[in-house]
């Protein structure tokens, strides 16, 4: 692995699951994971004020949108922020992790896996999430 992995944390076994003839690496959360759920969280409120637009003016509609963007350029959104951590809290969010962590795999993909090895997923999802925390200070 590189340095750089290392020192943000991402160091130790990969881990697997095997589903039939098919096999899974659960990836380390990374910064780009971090981002793409940022991304996702924002594009996320996007959508919901897109679907709102008919009840502002044109003008609210473009300070609410002002808005949601100077938000997420404050990291409102990041994967550490308390929106993040409220949003990984929820079923919703333990599903889209466990989907960016399994490489980003369809939402019926990802049901399939946790019907059948819902444990042992569960089990590495905890071990994923620790060592992608640990930091080369605490050992490996």
């Amino acid at each position: 692995m590189s340095a750089v992995n290392e020192m943000l944390g991402n160091f130790g076994v990969r881990h697997t699951i095997t589903d039939g003839e098919k096999t899974y690496q659960l990836n380390y959360i990374d910064q780009k994971m971090k981002g793409g759920l940022e991304k996702y969280l924002f594009e996320r409120e996007v959508s919901a004020m897109r679907s709102m637009k008919d009840a502002y003016d044109d003008g609210q509609y473009a300070a609410k949108l002002d808005e949601l963007l100077k938000r997420y350029r404050n990291g409102e959104y990041a994967f550490e922020s308390p929106n993040g951590i409220e949003f990984l809290k929820t079923p919703a969010g333990s599903l889209k992790l466990m989907s960016m962590v399994l490489g980003d795999i369809p939402d019926m993909e990802l049901y399939g896996i946790i019907a059948k090895h819902g444990d042992e997923l569960n089990m590495k999802m905890k071990l994923i999430v620790q060592e992608s925390t640990r930091t080369a200070d605490d050992g490996k």
